[in-house]
């Protein structure tokens, strides 16, 4: 055996123990939450904002020494040679978590794991061929008692012949080979079948039960593998060697030497590179999957009584992915001591069971937006069966609410030993600490005060609590969507958000708020609104003295339904001809009506190109203002043959129109197709199923349903011209009493401006007057040439680089985003900021950003500059104000902190005097820690 990396020798707890604090990602900032899962697993979620991006990562912490709490393989149900998802595998009454397992060859049907995997004491898989010449693919094992460790395994696998002592290599065992020279065994855990031969592949294939050869089959079909044996298939010399050496009803024995006790071992699985070993990173990976994509990997503490299993989401904006290096040094920060690299890429799976939740759920975020189907899984076990109701959780789907509003809310409940239990709400008890609400029919009522309110649920000895805020009535209500086009026989249902006060936000129901029709008709029927005419719509949304506007834009239909498939106009026709199928009207399943077009069709006898269609008893007319077709597709299993349409265009020349290449299973699915490419006028004559792999051998059935023509519309761009939103007032607005000498006074204003005009000159003599007469500092939003400002003699600061400035009581910051954001532009100004808010003992504090906060294009940092200012001003009890340029000059507030903004027209020569006289700038006054503002027109 090759030497085994333990993690159980205590020099290696001295080398763990030593950790590098030098790490290729700089970290910006982390948040991380912990969930329990059972009494020895945790879940850590990690959202790590770096210098090169956003990384969401995931890791369970199992303790291997706990009573109730076991690691195992996963498999798909259906045999070795077929594969599931993490989520399909994990689905299961006792375990709670698990992630994506080993590397795997083969396509969505069918395929193997690439490495070793053993379970229960059952090898399933033998270890790749690599490994016979170099440690290339290692290995995790835990056995039965516990003990766990990494390690590099070769094959040394032999079929001995009792009879005559003859000895047949094995190659490799329940894998797909591309050369079966080498013999490869199968067993029943392949599926119920062996490979068998086919014109491509002639095989000998030797059935053994019970260990006595029972059968020697040549260019035979697939066999049925035995319950208590195996089947080996292979070709060429070994098959010569077979016939030569075995005979029916001789006695074998398989031999299976890994230098383990295979029959004591838990579970096994192989993977790629050790990440880490003995708490260092290899010189060299031994297997290198180079780039930044997801990652997943399995790590043991120093000890061996801690397990790791982690996941990097990849390929997206919020989480870009890790190196194999950069996974590695992770790795080793959260003291993992040894660690193997697993599938990665959109293999990378975590799924996990929350306290008192019945489902396992997807944890990561999959890099192809879905669950991949792979070879094998690793799952976390809950061992102790089901007890009394011990706890209670409380859910919300969010934790604000305004007063006088509900949320819903749901009480969970677990035992003891984490196990989920059902609980009757009704039977709750309720009790609450801080302002007033009411719980009714799973609903949170606020009451009319604003505040924070503990919700305690008791059932029995049971407990659970949660904390929410009620904000005060909203002073601002955001709408979605703002604008919109719709048909005449469409509907538009409004998302609306508010924001109080404070700039705190919380949604709102539709019923919660008051719905006026400013221009159109229409009506409103449980928060949707639905149009009579058309032209443009202007709807009016308020709450308190809140309101805002929505703009809907109502054309005339332009949809026309061609065959709805309630009576039979069409005929089965297929290609090859000797494909098998019908087509037919049925109620068995339908989209809208009462019934549907039923496509059946058998591809398992024919290898080449095939198809079965629903071809239309008379062609159906594509008229030349047609956009696109649209119909609906249903089958009870996902599918991976094509679905096309067969189109003539006005050139006669036949389109295959390709409209999808998977329809997943279970439920009704929208299909378009986009005519931009095909010369209209244009005929439809054919839907049809299309199958060129010859691998993929299927037989299915389809449902076809409300196939429909969209036509082209003009106007549907939305630009209505809406009223402005009416905001509540900020207390904070407000003029001063206080003069220069009682306070620090702060003019800003966005630009002195070359003169074109002579009001031009007159604007910018008037403002250099005011920031005179009222201010000891003065802020320009915008690059201002430096020779404009020569004669203004109040203390100057211009948004640019960072720089810090301190005035009287006062920290000017200027931060630099003009690369789309501070960490594109440099991320060190993130560090920078927070530690010149915290480390000054001024007591206010304003930032000067040279843009606005829509110019960051990452709006993950955008939300992130939002919460650690709101954090800091929190943390240290200073006022922290933020300037920019915006488009016009307004203050919105953020989670407490005040965004002032100054945005004035350039003097355009056709409306000069009223764009200057709608110039303004703002006029800031701090005395001692108190702060006000007031927006100004400088005529």
């Amino acid at each position: 055996m090759k030497k085994k990396i333990f993690a159980l020798i205590a020099i290696i707890v001295m080398i763990c123990l030593n950790f590098s604090n030098v790490f290729a990602l700089e970290t910006i900032h982390e948040k991380s939450t912990i969930q329990r899962l059972s009494s020895g697993a945790y879940l850590t979620k990690y959202e790590r904002f770096t210098d090169k991006g956003w990384l969401d990562i995931n890791v369970i912490e199992v303790d291997l020494k706990d009573n109730y709490t076991s690691i195992g393989l996963l498999n798909s149900e259906n045999g070795l040679n077929t594969f599931q998802t993490v989520y399909d595998m994990a689905n299961k009454d006792n375990i709670i978590a698990a992630i994506n397992g080993d590397f795997f060859n083969g396509t969505s049907k069918n395929g193997n794991t690439i490495g070793l995997s053993i379970s229960d004491g059952e090898m399933l898989t033998s270890t790749y061929y690599e490994n016979e010449e170099k440690d290339t693919f290692g290995s995790f094992v835990i056995d039965e008692k516990d003990n766990a460790w990494f390690d590099y395994f070769t094959n040394n696998i032999t079929l001995k012949s009792k009879k005559n002592y003859s000895e047949l290599k094995i190659g490799e065992i329940n894998k797909l080979s591309s050369n079966y020279e080498y013999p490869v065994v199968y067993t029943k855990r392949w599926g119920e079948k062996s490979i068998g031969s086919s014109p491509d592949l002639i095989l000998t294939e030797l059935v053994v039960k019970n260990n006595k050869v029972r059968e020697i089959r040549y260019n035979e079909e697939p066999v049925e593998i035995p319950e208590e044996g195996y089947v080996i298939s292979t070709l060429g010399a070994a098959a010569e060697y077979i016939n030569k050496n075995f005979t029916v009803g001789t006695r074998v024995e398989l031999d299976i030497d890994l230098n383990l006790d295979i029959e004591n071992i838990k579970m096994a699985v192989s993977g790629g590179a050790m990440l880490v070993q003995n708490g260092e990173i290899p010189e060299t990976f031994s297997s290198n999957i180079s780039g930044t994509h997801p990652r997943t990997a399995i790590g043991l503490s120093s000890d061996g009584e801690t397990l790791y299993l982690v996941t990097v989401d990849g390929r997206q904006k919020n989480s870009i992915g890790m190196t194999q290096k950069e996974l590695a040094e992770f790795l080793i920060e959260k003291g993992i001591c040894n660690a193997l690299n697993l599938d990665g890429g959109g293999s990378t799976t975590m799924v996990a069971r929350g306290l008192g939740e019945e489902n396992i759920k997807t944890i990561n975020s999959p890099s192809a937006g879905t669950s991949r189907m792979v070879t094998n899984a690793i799952g976390v076990y809950n061992t102790k069966k089901t007890s009394s109701l011990s706890n209670l959780v409380i859910k919300v789907p969010e934790e604000n609410v305004f007063v006088g509003s509900e949320r819903k809310i749901e009480v969970l409940g677990y035992d003891k030993y984490f196990n989920p239990i059902e609980v009757d709400f009704g039977d709750v008890d309720w009790s609450f600490e801080g302002v007033n609400v009411e719980i009714e029919d799973n609903k949170i009522i606020a009451g009319e005060d604003a505040g924070s309110v503990k919700i305690i649920a008791k059932k029995g000895k049971a407990i659970g609590e949660i904390t929410i805020d009620v904000l005060s009535e909203p002073n601002e209500i955001i709408i979605s969507p703002k604008e919109s086009a719709i048909a005449l026989n469409e509907n538009v249902e409004f998302m609306i958000i508010g924001k109080d006060k404070n700039g705190y936000y919380a949604s709102i129901e539709n019923k919660d708020v008051e719905f006026n029709i400013v221009s159109g008709d229409g009506i409103f029927e449980n928060g949707k609104y639905i149009p009579k005419i058309i032209g443009e719509h202007i709807i009016e949304i308020s709450k308190g003295n809140a309101k805002s506007y929505a703009g809907v834009f109502v054309y005339d239909s332009k949809e026309k339904l061609l065959n709805d498939f309630e009576f039979q106009n069409f005929e089965f026709v297929s290609y090859p001809s000797v494909i098998d199928g019908d087509v037919k009207i049925t109620s068995k399943e339908k989209y809208e009506g009462k019934k549907s077009a039923k496509l059946e069709y058998d591809f398992r006898e024919i290898e080449e190109t095939r198809a079965a269609y629903l071809r239309f008893n008379e062609k159906i007319e594509i008229p030349e203002d047609s956009s696109k077709i649209e119909f609906y597709v249903y089958s009870e299993d996902e599918k991976t043959e094509q679905i096309k349409l067969k189109i003539v265009d006005a050139k006669g020349i036949t389109n295959y129109a390709l409209v999808s290449k998977n329809i997943p299973g279970g439920k009704w699915t929208k299909l378009l197709y986009n005519l931009t490419s095909i010369s209209l006028p244009a005929m439809l004559t054919d839907i049809y199923v299309a199958q060129d792999k010859a691998d993929e051998k299927n037989e299915g059935t389809l449902y076809f349903d409300n196939l429909t023509l969209v036509r082209e519309v003009e106007n549907e761009t939305v630009q209505i011209d809406l009223p402005s939103d009416v905001k509540g007032k900020d207390e904070l607005n407000k003029e001063s009493s206080l003069t220069s000498g009682e306070s620090l006074k702060i003019a800003i204003y966005d630009d002195i401006r070359k003169s074109k005009i002579l009001l031009d000159n007159l604007t910018n003599n008037k403002i250099k007057q005011k920031i005179k007469e009222e201010a000891e500092v003065v802020i320009f939003t915008s690059q201002s040439d430096v020779n404009m400002l020569e004669d203004i003699s109040t203390e100057k600061i211009n948004c640019g680089k960072y720089k810090v400035t301190d005035i009287q009581n006062t920290r000017f910051i200027n931060i630099d985003i003009s690369n789309g954001g501070m960490r594109a532009t440099d991320y060190k100004e993130w560090v920078n900021l927070q530690n010149d808010i915290k480390d000054v003992k001024n007591e206010n504090i304003f930032i000067i950003m040279n843009g606005s906060l829509d110019d960051f294009t990452d709006k993950k940092e955008k939300e992130l500059f939002i919460d650690i200012l709101s954090e800091l001003k929190s943390e240290t009890t200073k006022n922290i104000w933020v300037i920019y340029e915006g488009i016009e000059t307004d203050c919105i507030i953020e989670k407490g902190i005040r965004y002032l903004s100054v945005g004035n027209e350039w003097i355009d020569k056709s409306e000069p005097l009223e764009v200057a006289t709608n110039t303004k700038y703002i006029l800031i006054t701090v005395s001692d820690n108190e702060i006000s503002y007031e927006i100004k027109k400088v005529f």
